[in-house]
Parts: structure tokens; C-alpha cells; sequence
């Protein structure tokens, strides 16, 4: 499913992946400075290798907070805490996330907190070829005068015609 996605499209991975990130200085790129375990776990480990070969970071290592906000579960004991939910994302989309942490208000009857992410997309700007000027049109006068207007049509005309010869 994941790699049926379109390139283009923002992909995000959530859950519980059971693991254990350590603060590895390799694995810094893909996991940030927060980490709160020293050596990362065989699930662990598994989840940096996924997140590496699908050009990902593991975004909920990233953000700093008190400890409380960084373990989204804790065992039934009440003492035993752990960050073992996960979120991923698209590198090239990374920066759009500007903020992960557990919650512990909401009760969902459950071992795991609630897991708050701030998402903020971006729009880019079409892309402007360099050094050639967008053409400005002047869409009022062509509404009022039809001499104008004719003569606009001829001047698209002409240059779809050099494009369609340039592409020959």
C-alpha cells in the first residue's frame, strides 16, 4: 500500500511499532536529537532500517519535551513507561510536522495515551523558468475592445505554432 502511493503524495506512518529508538549517533539523521532510550532495540533498529530504505525520518523523536510528553505507554503497573508509538514520515516532508507529543487527558480505556501531531503543509510555487519573463495579460482591455482581444488570440496562436515546431 505504501509503495502503491503516488510519489508526489505526503505518506505517514503512525503506530504502535513496540520498539526501543536509542540516540546512535549513525542513526541521527533519521531519528533527531530526542531520544530518551541510549541503544535502540531489534524493533527499533528494524523500524530506522524501514524509515531509511523508504527515505523517512521517525518524526516523534525529533521534538523536545518533558519526558512525561514522550511516553505514549504505560503498563498496567503504572511505573513502566515507554515511547513505543511512532510516527513517519517522507523526509521531503518532514518539516511539515511542527510538533509530536502524548497526551495523557483523554482515556481510551487503553495501555497507550493519545498521540498529538501538528501538521502544517506547505504549497510550493509552480516552478519559473529562468530568465524567461511570464507574460502579464491585460484581461480588462480585452473584455472591452474586441480589436484587442482578436489581436491576443493571433499572438497565442503564434506562439503555441513555435512551440508545436520546436517540440517537431
Amino acid at each position: 500500500m505504501y509503495d502503491g502511493a503516488a510519489g508526489h503524495d505526503v505518506k505517514m506512518i503512525l503506530g504502535d511499532m513496540n520498539d526501543k529508538i536509542g540516540t546512535e549517533k549513525m542513526y541521527k539523521p533519521v531519528i533527531g536529537q530526542e531520544s530518551i532510550h541510549m541503544e535502540s532495540n531489534n524493533n527499533g533498529e528494524s523500524l530506522i532500517v524501514c524509515a531509511v530504505s523508504r527515505n523517512m525520518i521517525v518524526s516523534s523523536t525529533h521534538f523536545p519535551h518533558k519526558r512525561i510528553h514522550k511516553m505514549p505507554w504505560g503498563s498496567p503497573d503504572g511505573i513502566t513507561f515507554n515511547p513505543i508509538d511512532q510516527v513517519l514520515i517522507d523526509r521531503r516532508h518532514g518539516s511539515d510536522v511542527k510538533d509530536i507529543r502524548s497526551c495523557r487527558g483523554a482515556d481510551c480505556d487503553s495501555g497507550h495515551f493519545m498521540v498529538k501531531v501538528k501538521y502544517k503543509q506547505r504549497i510550493a510555487n509552480t516552478q519559473k523558468a529562468k530568465g524567461v519573463r511570464q507574460k502579464k495579460y491585460r484581461v480588462e482591455e480585452l473584455k472591452k475592445d474586441e480589436r484587442v482581444a482578436k489581436q491576443h488570440c493571433k499572438e497565442i496562436e503564434l506562439e503555441i505554432g513555435k512551440k508545436m515546431n520546436r517540440g517537431k
